[in-house]
């Protein structure tokens, strides 16, 4: 984290408006605190640009390009395909249905990718609703779309409890 923190100070002289790599980078940056608010701002913006780049057929197409090449270079490749999530927080609160309603397509996508190549899929818009209702949307999401750490926790054993066989754990402690 800290190398990346690092590598986004160098980039920091280069956000732009689609800046991707500087974007990607921001919850991770803010997470560890090393930059002003007025530095995040700036990287805030160049996500706001790329939110809904991709059509989810385009999205879809490129996933699948992705997976192919990797079964192409290891056939025993296994994939774990985790399904987007939002929750209203911030701007993903405002119009809400409409936003879930376009994220459905999302995650129906994801979820057709997943039974074409085999792959175990990893519900997780459910979930979090459902713990949102319990404590609190922006404990496990800080902005709609990125998780907060206790929001990786319930990722992280979201993906292990689906992997256990393959892992060869017999249960996974909460």
């Amino acid at each position: 984290l800290l190398r990346r923190a690092a590598r986004m100070k160098a980039l920091l002289s280069e956000i732009t408006p689609g800046n991707v790599e500087c974007a990607r980078m921001l919850g991770d940056i803010e997470s560890v605190g090393l930059f002003t608010e007025s530095m995040c701002e700036k990287v805030r913006a160049a996500l706001k640009v790329l939110e809904y780049k991709y059509t989810c057929d385009e999205r879809c197409v490129g996933d699948t390009a992705l997976l192919r090449e990797a079964r192409g270079a290891n056939p025993a490749v296994r994939f774990v395909i985790m399904e987007p999530f939002i929750l209203p927080v911030g701007q993903w609160a405002e119009d809400w249905e409409s936003k879930i309603a376009k994220m459905r397509l999302y995650q129906a996508a994801a979820a057709r990718v997943a039974a074409d190549f085999g792959a175990m899929f990893v519900p997780l818009q459910a979930r979090f609703l459902a713990l949102a209702r319990a404590y609190g949307a922006p404990y496990w999401i800080w902005d709609g779309v990125h998780p907060t750490e206790a929001g990786h926790g319930v990722i992280a054993f979201e993906w292990m409890e689906r992997t256990k066989d393959i892992l060869g754990l017999s249960s996974i402690d909460r």
